[in-house]
């Protein structure tokens, strides 16, 4: 297990070992799937609260009174960490936010990054000088208040005090800010001008303006000052005392580092919100090598029996409150009918298929089953507003109809309507109790939406409901990679601004890897979306030291991932939010992996429903940028897509804009590529007007249904006019 989650865990305090509620103890005794998620419960809860030697023998006893229960084995993954947990925590005190900074901490929320802590000289090991300022390397993500204080005011006119701020770009024009606040040196007598009056400077990009300038600095020489420099969501101050030397507006969510000079200062007092990594690092520091101790010892055999890791019996498969599925019961008689019907979708002789199922219907099928295969028919033919009137008479007729509902929640992503598709998902797992499939899709949509944690207390219901299946194992597992990443015995790790990259490398390879991407980040925010910085939420990266260890963590889990191809050096998976590389000799290859999964990483962010052309197109634009004069350059030529384009031919682009992801990725994969980046390159670099309808396309797209939007930008006869188009712009090349 990853150590960031564990500080996660044991955020509530240091892990002192003392007793256990007997309650922890009777609940062992109770039978039942309810029983045993109380049992587990009382557990975690014993964790938070430093209880852990009393925990793992009452984890012990949970096991051994559910012993060989299907429930019990379903939650494998989930009680291997929670022992391993446990154990860890009952040999080492693991270290509090307190234990890891110089000043003296107040308050801490690793949840939102809101810190109240105060430094003197003496306890000022946490600042680093730099060009005569000392700065905190913790980047301030929120509103703050910054106060110095002293007991004489500074008269030395060398190097006056000064406060600043910054680092951050601006949302909208990428240049970098900086706040300076120059306190000034007051003058001795009051009737004298002040040798350095004070001045707030703006900094913009590396162009200076001087926001004001007073003709005096308030406070006297040689008396207790206080100087302080905050900053609002909107705006930033600065003053000495109670006078105003300056006010700034900024733009939200702009700010960056914090640093400051003043010759005698005794006190300084922080109030910020501030990116947790800087904190949670250190932990993981000190994390990190008391794991690398604790798991070179651990042997999980000493405290999990052996049949928690059996097959589950197949008891557990049999669903109760089934639903109904009225298309499985069409009878054998129907045989010939049903194959017009499929031959017809896959030949996409739509008009054959619908007939077919308005004789299957006039020979008695039910209306419920004809419906579902309408509105599957509609769905192939691009017409989701008919799919889904046609399924929600389906479910209007069977309730219990699952496979309907989950064919209208997929219908209502395509429509853009994303809030109502997913509560379609929550909903099975109350409707459809009985089944496992039902909690796995929910719990699947949830993870995709990227809300981990609801989908692991849909797992949970589960469990406490006696439900298991080999899915949802599975689904345990992905959930428990989210947590952890992947078990290495060795760990490194870099957290920079939006990334945190991890690898069983070494350091430089992660911080490498933070750089390209970071750089790679910018460039594609400044040319497509800004996407909010969200400390709690970095992308994860995690780079593999061999392509053994990259296949087995997604392999490990195949009903959600299929085996890479040979030649993969990467891939983004939406369901865990991960981006995994692994690296070999071919750095170039390297280098355009990192770049092309990282664009889906932050199409993910951006965009609910990115049409796959648009998303694989985009990303092998990106992939293979060069450096000009320090800027990343896009739009370089892809020689091999150009030279199997212009010998396989093209496709109609109606075909390609509406192509499934399956279908994508399975038939003609190197054509379906290289057409995507043809298409998204002439796009953007042949004629001003189709220039602008890819901007006005990219831009609905971040709020819309793919099918539906692109419907509205590219009618029929566009889709005609750029077929030729397209052809004529390959032939150039």
């Amino acid at each position: 297990m990853g150590v960031l989650r564990i500080s996660a865990l044991l955020a509530v305090g240091v892990l002192l070992c003392f007793g256990v509620p007997s309650s922890a103890e009777d609940n062992a005794l109770a039978t039942g799937p309810h029983a045993f998620d109380d049992g587990i419960e009382t557990a975690r809860k014993a964790l938070d609260e430093g209880k852990c030697e009393e925990a793992v023998k009452a984890l012990m006893a949970l096991l051994e009174a559910h012993k060989e229960k299907n429930y019990a084995k379903g939650r494998r993954i989930e009680i291997e960490e929670l022992m391993r947990h446990l154990v860890c925590g009952s040999k080492y005190k693991l270290p509090r936010a307190k234990d890891v900074v110089s000043g003296k901490l107040h308050s801490w929320s690793r949840k939102t990054g809101k810190i109240r802590i105060t430094y003197t000289p003496k306890t000022a090991q946490d600042w680093e000088k730099r060009d005569g300022l000392l700065y905190l390397p913790a980047r301030i993500t929120g509103p703050f208040t910054l106060e110095i204080k002293g007991k004489s005011y500074p008269a030395g006119q060398k190097n006056p005090p000064r406060a600043v701020l910054g680092g951050d770009q601006h949302p909208e024009t990428s240049k970098v800010q900086h706040w300076r606040a120059d306190f000034g040196v007051p003058a001795r007598s009051p009737k004298s001008p002040s040798p350095i009056p004070p001045s707030f400077i703006f900094d913009d990009g590396g162009e200076e303006k001087e926001l004001s300038k007073k003709k005096k600095a308030p406070g006297k020489i040689g008396k207790k000052y206080k100087l302080v420099l905050k900053a609002t969501k909107t705006s930033v101050q600065a003053k000495v005392g109670s006078t105003t030397i300056g006010t700034s507006k900024k733009a939200k969510g702009v700010y960056g580092y914090l640093g400051f000079h003043a010759s005698g200062w005794e006190e300084v007092k922080l109030t910020a919100v501030i990116d947790p990594s800087w904190i949670e690092g250190q932990v993981d520091e000190i994390l990190l090598t008391r794991l690398e101790e604790f798991d070179s010892e651990y042997d999980p055999t000493q405290y999990l029996p052996d049949w928690l890791s059996d097959p589950i019996t197949k008891e557990a498969f049999q669903r109760r409150a089934k639903g109904v599925n009225p298309v499985d019961k069409i009878d054998e008689k129907h045989t010939d009918l049903l194959n017009d019907i499929w031959n017809g979708v896959r030949l996409e002789e739509y008009d054959e298929a619908l007939a077919a199922i308005d004789k299957l219907q006039a020979a008695g099928v039910s209306e419920a089953a004809c419906e579902f295969l309408r509105a599957d028919a509609r769905l192939k033919m691009i017409e989701p507003e008919k799919a889904l009137e046609h399924i929600k008479r389906a479910i209007e007729l069977e309730p219990k109809y699952m496979e309907a509902v989950v064919l209208q929640s997929e219908l209502l992503r395509q429509l853009g309507r994303f809030d109502e598709a997913l509560d379609n998902f929550i909903k099975l797992a109350d409707v459809y109790a009985g089944s496992p499939r039902a909690y796995r899709e929910a719990a699947t949509a949830l993870m995709t939406a990227g809300r981990p944690e609801d989908a692991r207390r849909i797992t949970k219901l589960a469990a406490r409901n006696g439900i298991t299946s080999s899915d949802l194992v599975e689904l345990n597992a992905a959930l428990a990679k989210v947590e952890r990443g992947p078990r290495w015995k060795k760990r490194f790790q870099h957290r920079s601004q939006n990334y945190h990259v991890m690898s069983d490398i070494d350091q430089t390879t992660c911080v490498e890897a933070s750089n390209l991407l970071e750089e790679s980040f910018q460039a594609y925010r400044k040319r497509f979306a800004w996407v909010e910085r969200d400390t709690t939420r970095l992308f994860r990266v995690f780079i593999f030291s061999g392509r053994a260890g990259f296949k087995s963590y997604m392999m490990d889990i195949p009903e959600f991932f299929s085996e890479p191809p040979d030649m993969a050096a990467g891939l983004y998976t939406p369901l865990l939010k991960q981006l995994l590389i692994w690296t070999h000799a071919n750095k170039k290859q390297v280098l355009h992996t990192v770049r092309h999964e990282g664009w889906h990483q932050y199409l993910d962010r951006v965009m609910p429903d990115p049409p796959t052309w648009y998303n694989e197109g985009l990303a092998e634009y990106h992939e293979n940028a060069i450096r000009v004069e320090g800027k990343l350059e896009f739009g370089q030529m892809h020689r091999n897509h150009i030279r199997l384009l212009k010998g396989r031919g093209l496709i109609k682009l109606e075909k390609l804009f509406y192509m499934p992801p399956r279908k994508f990725y399975r038939e003609n994969t190197f054509r379906n590529y290289g057409q995507s980046w043809l298409t998204v390159h002439m796009l953007q670099h042949s004629k001003k007007e189709y220039l602008d309808i890819f901007k006005a396309y990219t831009e609905d797209l971040k709020n819309g249904g793919s099918i539906t939007v692109t419907r509205r930008h590219f009618p029929p006869e566009l889709l005609t006019k750029l077929d030729k188009a397209l052809k004529k712009y390959l032939d150039s090349l």
